[in-house]
């Protein structure tokens, strides 16, 4: 999973794919596990943080630096809902 995330980093750095049609799903769950948030900045933006630190969650943080969309989830039925809407035919 680390290659292909890195390969997707890398593609977008690279030009070959927008970030802006790239979503970073994320759970959040505030009663319980929560592997990342969007914090916000002086400035009046946000920034999105890992919780966890590992190679992948690295790549988390990039792509959403260079404009991929954080997608926070709380349960597998919203996550279900998201994919089905983001990506109908999979």
């Amino acid at each position: 999973m680390d290659v292909e995330i890195g390969w997707l980093l890398r593609s977008v750095q690279d030009g070959k794919v927008s970030a802006d049609g790239v979503g970073v799903f994320y759970e959040w769950n505030p009663d319980g596990r929560c592997a990342a948030r969007e914090r916000p900045t002086p400035e009046g933006g946000a920034v999105f943080e890992s919780l966890e630190r590992t190679r992948r969650t690295t790549y988390y943080q990039s792509l959403v630096a260079l404009g991929a969309i954080p997608i926070p989830w709380s349960s597998y039925e919203d996550l279900f809902e998201f994919l089905k809407t983001f990506a109908p035919g999979v």
